[in-house]
């Protein structure tokens, strides 16, 4: 069983406090910088202003970068029966 620890997290300048694994901490901080990193392009880049819709709207944004680099992700699958459909 793994130790747990307590993480300190700056997000728009605003501190959050998290428990996590030991062995886990070092890939939370870095996905918290990445997290803070986008957060921060949203405010900088739109007239949102609103912390917890900037981080409803980062979320968003990761989730789907995320589904782009999946190997099946839903909206390759879609592409490609579509494809598929239109040479039937």
């Amino acid at each position: 069983m793994s130790d747990t620890v307590t993480v300190g997290l700056d997000l728009l300048g605003r501190r959050f406090t998290f428990s996590c694994p030991s062995e886990e901490r070092d890939s939370l901080m870095a996905a918290a910088r990445i997290l803070d990193e986008k957060m921060r392009t949203i405010r900088d880049n739109s007239r949102v202003v609103d912390g917890e819709r900037i981080a409803l709207l980062a979320a968003r944004n990761l989730t789907h970068d995320l589904m782009l680099k999946r190997v099946d992700n839903p909206l390759d699958m879609e592409a490609r029966r579509r494809k598929r459909a239109s040479v039937a």
